[in-house]
């Protein structure tokens, strides 16, 4: 296998383990709800800190528009922390879980001797766990209708980003270029694919969301 392949099993490996220690001991973590609440939103406010800081110090301004799902789950869960608008549950939850999208298909080359391989990995291990700890800390309920709202909103996004990034040669959403499809097929191609994937995505979030909900219940019982 090669060091990427060895990379990913890692990243996959280790985000299994995080989102099974956050449900399996969650009932003595919510004693600590606020925080946990302060360390997701200092962390989110740290990781888009250090990306602004990599994009101005690289001279690449369009990187700014936060059009990667990794960096709307962040804005999404600062804007819930202050503004405790449970509308944002739902995003939080399934765009959350596609973090984890990531971690299977890293858009960057995993190297074990560089330490921004191990930043990026905490980054979107962060983010894959933030949707199991936000069902339980706000006993919300997973919905698969909520799965249209992420689809309403992304497809426009996804549609303006297109061409968005061929003007100003950035990668929004990857749908240019991005690890699995590279620059085979046709963006717009890539888009459907990426849309029918987050679909899927939705649906099992959804369901391990239920049953994550029903079992801390029983617990409580």
């Amino acid at each position: 296998m090669t060091t990427q392949t060895y990379g990913i099993l890692l990243m996959v490996t280790l985000g299994i383990i995080s989102i099974y220690l956050i449900v399996k001991y969650m009932k003595n973590i919510l004693p600590y709800k606020k925080y946990v609440d302060l360390f997701f939103l200092l962390y989110a406010i740290e990781s888009m800190v250090r990306h602004y800081w990599w994009w101005y110090e690289r001279g690449q301004p369009f990187r700014f528009i936060p059009f990667q799902i990794c960096y709307l789950t962040m804005y999404i869960y600062m804007y819930f922390y202050f503004s405790k608008d449970r509308r944002m549950l739902p995003f939080l939850h399934i765009m959350g879980f596609l973090g984890f999208g990531a971690l299977i298909s890293p858009g960057i080359t995993f190297e074990f001797t560089n330490v921004w391989s191990y930043v990026f990995m905490l980054d979107h291990i962060v983010i894959a766990v933030m949707p199991f700890y936000v069902i339980a800390a706000n006993k919300y309920y997973p919905k698969f209708g909520a799965i249209k709202t992420n689809l309403y909103l992304l497809i426009p996004l996804f549609v303006i980003s297109i061409p968005l990034s061929n003007w100003t040669g950035e990668n929004f959403f990857f749908l240019i270029s991005n690890p699995i499809t590279n620059d085979i097929l046709s963006p717009w191609f890539v888009m459907i694919i990426q849309l029918f994937f987050i679909v899927i995505f939705g649906i099992l979030a959804t369901y391990i969301g239920q049953y994550i909900n029903r079992e801390l219940k029983q617990d409580q019982n």
